[in-house]
């Protein structure tokens, strides 16, 4: 890949994995590992290192079989108890900048200030058209097709801070990510809930209800982290599914939660009718098996 600016690789990089139906999350992640590799095998210590685990798995059968989110490697050659050695290894071809630490915990109301300052913009640049075949007896047809780029700002229609306003939150759970003391991730799961038309009345379901990373730090794993913790409440708190709603304009959104595997079993092309601004919305409900 021929790259200039950050946004360029990014682009190319979703431009790589659409043409070859991969996540865009993968290949990014994949390509960090390669010029890891690449900058070390250029070093003199090229000989101490013994790659294996997943990314050797995944650079044999490719990433669609087999991803992976870290390196792993054995360390031959090099005496581990001479500190200022070892260090000199990895800042001779490692970025020698700012860390970062990236936190993730529940957390309650008293966070919600916090958790409103995550943005929730979504950078839509194709969407799914809806076609019904026979009136829709004979099933429907999904196309994605390439709209005016545009960022659809969701955080104007979800405030933490309201939820109480409307609902009893006493079954719902919350989860943030940090970036040291900043807030970068949030996201929530409903539990049964009166009024939450979602759940129609079921007390063995969930409500993923939102789930955002701050803009920076998308592609980076956050919100898969972030999910897998709302997956893995769920679980701890006994709910047979997951539902999530998400719509026809949000494609990332789509293909995240197909790869998590859930399935799209309800689609409602008059949702949002109502909302003269996203009227010609679709709403894309889809189920999850815990």
């Amino acid at each position: 890949m021929k790259r200039r600016t950050p946004e360029q690789l990014k682009g190319q990089v979703r431009a790589f994995a659409k043409e070859r139906e991969l996540q865009s999350q993968e290949v990014l992640q994949i390509f960090l590992f390669e010029r890891i590799l690449e900058r070390l095998s250029k070093s003199k210590y090229s000989n101490n290192f013994i790659l294996k685990g997943g990314l050797l798995i995944s650079s044999m059968v490719g990433i669609s079989e087999r991803t992976t989110m870290d390196m792993d490697t054995t360390v031959t050659g090099v005496t581990m108890n001479e500190k200022e050695e070892i260090k000199e290894l990895f800042t001779s071809f490692f970025y020698k900048g700012r860390r970062m630490m990236i936190t993730y915990k529940e957390v309650d109301k008293t966070y919600f200030d916090l958790y409103d300052k995550v943005s929730m913009n979504v950078e839509v640049n194709s969407e799914y058209k809806l076609k019904r075949i026979d009136s829709g007896l004979g099933g429907f047809l999904f196309e994605e097709v390439p709209v005016e780029k545009c960022i659809k700002d969701l955080s104007e229609y979800e405030l933490a801070k309201e939820y109480e306003k409307t609902f009893d939150i006493s079954t719902w759970k919350f989860y943030m990510a940090f970036a040291e003391n900043k807030p970068i991730g949030a996201a929530t799961v409903a539990g049964p809930t009166e009024n939450l038309n979602m759940l129609s009345g079921r007390t063995d379901a969930c409500v993923l209800w939102d789930i955002r990373v701050q803009d920076g730090y998308k592609h980076q794993g956050i919100g898969q982290k972030l999910f897998d913790m709302c997956r893995e409440g769920a679980v701890k708190a006994g709910y047979k599914q997951m539902i999530i709603e998400c719509q026809n304009n949000n494609v990332t959104a789509c293909n995240f939660y197909k790869k998590q595997g859930a399935l799209l079993s309800k689609v409602d092309m008059y949702a949002y009718y109502s909302e003269p601004e996203v009227r010609d919305e679709i709403q894309l409900i889809w189920y999850l098996d815990l």
